[in-house]
C-alpha cells in the first residue's frame, strides 16, 4: 500500500439531508453532495447521487479485511434531518421573541448555519449555565466580570434606589421595578 499526500480536505459543516444507502451486507453508506463508488459492473466510478448511474442493484466494490469485496445496493434513501437550535443559542439569543419571524419566510436553516458559526458557547461553571445581567449603573470589566454573572434559574433582585424603572433592552418592552425579582433565563440588560 502506497503513501498518498491529500490536497484537498473537507471542512465539517452540517446539512439537513443526506443520502443513505443499504447493501446486501448489511453495510449502509451515508453520503452527502457528490461521492463516488466503483461500479463493478460497469467498471468505473460513478456518482451515486446520479440516478441514472447508480440504483438499486447496483455492484460495488467494498474493501473489508484488505480485500476487494462486491456488495449490491438494496435501498437508497434520502433522508431529511431536523435541524434543532442548540439550547443555549435558543435562551441566550433570546429567540423565544423571534417565533414571529419564522411566520415570515425567514429561512430557518439559514439562520441556524449563521448562529452555530457566530456564536460563542455558552459561560459554564461545574456544569451549570450563567448569564451576564447588568445595568446601565454598572460598570463591567474583566477584573469584576464575575460579580454580575447570575446561575441559570437562579433569581435576580433589580437593585433599589438607581431609577424608579429598568427597561429590559433584550425587546424593550418588559419594565421591572426597583426590588422586583427576575428569574434568571437569559442575559438581560437594563436601562
Amino acid at each position: 500500500m502506497e503513501d498518498v499526500y491529500p490536497i484537498w480536505i473537507e471542512k465539517e459543516g452540517i446539512t439537513s439531508k443526506y443520502e443513505k444507502i443499504t447493501f446486501d451486507d448489511g453495510s449502509v453508506l451515508k453520503i452527502t453532495g457528490s461521492h463516488s463508488v466503483f461500479d463493478v459492473d460497469n467498471r468505473k466510478y460513478v456518482d451515486v447521487s446520479n440516478a441514472d448511474e447508480f440504483k438499486i442493484g447496483s455492484n460495488v466494490y467494498k474493501i473489508e479485511n484488505n480485500k476487494l469485496k462486491t456488495v449490491k445496493a438494496t435501498n437508497i434513501e434520502y433522508i431529511e434531518v431536523s435541524m434543532y437550535m442548540p439550547y443555549y443559542l435558543y435562551k441566550g439569543l433570546n429567540l423565544k421573541n423571534a417565533k414571529s419571524l419564522l411566520n415570515k419566510e425567514l429561512d430557518i436553516e439559514y439562520l441556524y448555519q449563521y448562529l452555530t458559526k457566530t456564536t460563542l458557547s455558552p459561560i459554564t461553571k461545574d456544569g451549570n449555565r450563567y448569564f451576564m445581567i447588568t445595568t446601565c449603573f454598572d460598570e463591567v470589566n474583566e477584573n469584576n466580570i464575575d460579580k454580575y454573572l447570575y446561575k441559570e434559574g437562579s433569581i435576580y433582585t433589580v437593585p433599589k434606589n438607581k431609577g424608579k424603572y429598568f427597561i429590559d433592552t433584550s425587546d424593550n418592552t418588559k419594565i421591572y421595578k426597583p426590588g422586583e425579582k427576575i428569574k434568571v433565563q437569559n442575559s438581560i440588560h437594563l436601562k
